[in-house]
């Protein structure tokens, strides 16, 4: 059987983004055709490739496998027909993310489309729930309509709440003045987010009605938002995988940091799982909660969902049809290369595996020497560099993401000090004592 795994990307490529994977992308992918000789693997990726191919900056490093590099210009229709021209028997959508839209799911949707309409069998979210996904309002809609717990929210159209006042036969934007009403009489604190925007990049923490008037207000308000009773609590992720013909495995939920803001950084956040105690966290709860948002938005393939624990409920913050910034992590904990859980979750050949605890915590950007030695520690199972170097400011220049796995907490509280007095220079003391202070309320 010829399986195509394909990726799209609708932003230009500017050959200044390098990502360092020890062990490499590439490596994964021939590990996979070595085990699965049964198969004939090819890629078909617009550049960069994210998640499927190495890059060093212009320079995309293609495994030894069938590979195809496509144009950022080229269209869904033109990248459906450069998979067609393999003569595929199966076609895995691995839909990453981007600034400022997340919205590569439902290029990949579309292109899924023309595939099956050619008669390629794929694995890939339908259009109607990357689109009901890519909207955070419609999100909380459907998932309100299925009995799902979600934050008590108000709407801000952006059009509206800034002009809808501006005709000269209107004296009052009523619409304005109606929803200010509504925010006003929320419960403090809120967060605004961008209905269609990228995780939590651009979101606001308003502590009172004045400040989120104030936002709302201000130039940064340029779209439509959504205002949201901010969930205190305890903050998850977990991803679903398979589909509704042949079933959904859930494994147990990743728990996230949080920033001074209560809220999940990507760049920063340290996760630690899986989260094992069922009766702690309702954990029987949150899989049928889980399994019931698989088949209501009929997934297929993998897809993330960022969770609050709060008074012993569960509370969904966000759904993510796509591969997400805990898939390294998950795999990891599963013993599999990025290129094996692509495999298994859309083969559905995943379900027995058994997991290890794994801790994601983050580095500043590292020479390749000191990527090599953090790589030679048992205990560091992969290690994840990105490198913007065509940023302006620091903070947007990268990151650098270790995953360590042990067979249980305790060991993995010893990997980390062992870590973290073997390289007293790389690692951010901050990091260590958030990650010391998680594993000790799970031991």
């Amino acid at each position: 059987m010829k399986i195509v795994f394909y990726s799209s990307n609708a932003n230009r490529f500017d050959g200044k983004l390098t990502t360092t994977h020890l062990p490499a992308l590439s490596q994964g992918w021939q590990s996979l055709a070595k085990k699965h000789k049964e198969h004939q693997f090819a890629i078909v990726a617009q550049k960069p490739g994210a998640f499927l191919l190495d890059t060093d900056g212009e320079n995309i490093i293609a495994p030894e496998i069938e590979t195809h590099i496509l144009s950022e210009e080229l269209s869904a229709r033109e990248v459906a027909e450069a998979i067609l021209a393999q003569k595929p028997d199966i076609a895995i959508a691995a839909s990453a993310w981007g600034a400022p839209f997340d919205w590569l799911s439902l290029q990949d949707a579309e292109i899924g489309r023309i595939l099956r309409s050619n008669g390629v069998k794929t694995v890939c979210h339908n259009m109607k729930s990357a689109l009901d996904c890519f909207d955070k309002r419609a999100t909380n809609l459907r998932l309100s309509a299925l009995g799902v717990n979600v934050a008590e929210s108000v709407f801000v159209n952006h059009a509206l709440f800034v002009s809808g006042g501006n005709r000269k036969e209107l004296c009052r934007n009523v619409y304005r003045d109606a929803v200010l009403s509504e925010i006003k009489a929320m419960n403090y604190p809120v967060v605004i987010k961008d209905t269609t925007g990228l995780s939590s990049y651009g979101m606001e923490v308003c502590k009172d009605f004045e400040s989120a008037k104030v936002f709302l207000h201000s130039k940064r308000n340029n779209s439509d938002r959504i205002v949201e009773e901010y969930i205190a609590g305890e903050q998850f992720g977990i991803e679903i995988y398979g589909s509704a013909d042949k079933g959904y495995t859930v494994f147990p939920p990743f728990k996230f940091s949080v920033n001074a803001y209560g809220i999940t950084s990507p760049k920063q956040s340290i996760k630690i799982g899986p989260i094992t105690d069922f009766e702690r966290y309702r954990l029987e709860d949150l899989f049928e909660m889980m399994e019931k948002i698989a088949r209501e938005f009929n997934f297929e393939g993998i897809a993330q969902v960022d969770l609050v624990f709060s008074n012993k409920k569960w509370y969904v913050i966000e759904i993510n049809p796509r591969l997400s910034g805990m898939s390294l992590t998950y795999a990891a904990s599963l013993g599999f290369s990025l290129a094996e859980l692509l495999y298994s979750a859309a083969l559905c050949d995943i379900a027995s595996t058994k997991q290890k605890k794994a801790l994601n915590i983050k580095f500043p950007l590292l020479s390749n020497e000191n990527l090599l030695a953090l790589k030679a520690k048992p205990y560091v199972f992969h290690i994840a560099q990105t490198e913007n170097r065509g940023a302006k400011q620091e903070r947007e220049k990268g990151y650098c993401e270790v995953i360590l796995t042990a067979s249980d907490f305790p060991a993995l509280s010893e990997a980390l000090e062992d870590l973290a007095s073997s390289f007293p220079l790389l690692i951010e003391r901050a990091f260590v004592e958030t990650a010391r202070e998680m594993l000790k309320d799970l031991l």
